[in-house]
């Protein structure tokens, strides 16, 4: 019974653990010598992103405490891509799908996102980018 509640425990962790994995990745970036903070932003959040594909595909996932994860390794709850992942899940599965234009819509998607983050007053640029590599890395 110890070894089942140590397992139990483990797979716990592993979603936090890995937000803190993203969070130290992106720690090592930004402090490196010529540190690009546009392309560290946007690596954490292709880290985070994974990480929550990661947690959402495990056995058992509990899809809140994956979005509770995410939230803590982003520090925002997924908006913009998650509103563009959403219409490119409805336009795959619909009838007569054709992958090419969902592929295509979904890129369209983020891109929208993308320039309303940029063109938006007091605009923080590495986190527009990282909400945009987040996006694209949804599919």
């Amino acid at each position: 019974m110890v070894r089942v509640n140590f397992l139990i425990a483990m797979a716990l962790a592993t979603g936090s653990l890995a937000a803190s994995n993203c969070q130290a990745k992106d720690n090592a970036c930004r402090t490196a010598p010529s540190a690009n903070m546009a392309q560290c932003a946007a690596d954490k959040a292709a880290c985070c992103s994974t990480a929550y594909d990661d947690c959402r595909g495990a056995p058992n996932a509990n899809m809140a405490t994956c979005a509770s994860e995410h939230a803590s390794c982003t520090g925002s709850l997924p908006s913009p891509a998650e509103t563009c992942q959403s219409k490119y899940n409805s336009c795959r599965v619909g009838p007569d799908a054709n992958m090419s234009s969902c592929v295509s819509e979904h890129a369209s998607c983020c891109s929208d996102a993308f320039d309303l983050c940029r063109g938006a007053p007091d605009a923080n640029m590495a986190q527009c980018a990282s909400e945009n590599a987040a996006c694209k890395n949804q599919k």
